[in-house]
């Protein structure tokens, strides 16, 4: 599961489970085994950061899988590019071949640092959760347009039962 965000720096936020690491702004955090996720098993997995509390979470099926503080006033750039599924990399010229192979439904980010009991709330709901909707305000990227965008690959739309496709 990858998600990169690019933009002034290379891999700006950085967010996948291989082997249970995570970066964000180039620092890597490697999660305790326990959160290693078997494959083709349903995962909440939810990052969290904000400039106030300088500290990024990652919650995995809504317990907490590892925290870091960031450098006090670090923010996070604007204006990147958002990749789904594989990422650039200059050392390898081009794609790195770290392809996702699963299926991705409902990927939101919000403007603000989600509460644990936010996190909690979209975990306990699984997969169709309507919680990203009542926080409809501070959504900055939503699933719902990412499924209008252009798309490279193997891409292929499939029905989550949830009322809106997947892939």
């Amino acid at each position: 599961r990858r998600v990169a965000i690019t933009a002034g720096e290379k891999n700006e936020m950085f967010l996948y489970d291989y082997r249970g690491n995570n970066r964000l702004f180039g620092a890597y955090t490697s999660l305790p085994s326990e959160f290693i996720t078997p494959m083709r098993v349903w995962t909440h997995y939810c990052g969290t950061w904000s400039v106030a509390s300088r500290t990024s979470r990652t919650y995995i099926n809504n317990k907490l899988a590892g925290f870091q503080i960031t450098a006090s006033g670090r923010r996070l750039r604007t204006g990147g590019t958002l990749v789904l599924g594989d990422y650039r990399d200059a050392a390898v010229h081009g794609r790195t071949g770290n392809q996702f192979g699963g299926e991705m439904y409902n990927l939101n980010f919000f403007s603000k640092e989600l509460t644990g009991s936010e996190v909690a709330a979209m975990s306990a709901d699984g997969l169709c959760t309507k919680i990203p909707e009542e926080l409809e305000q501070y959504r900055a990227i939503r699933w719902e347009d990412l499924l209008r965008l252009p798309r490279r690959g193997n891409v292929q739309d499939i029905d989550s039962g949830c009322g809106v496709s997947s892939f």
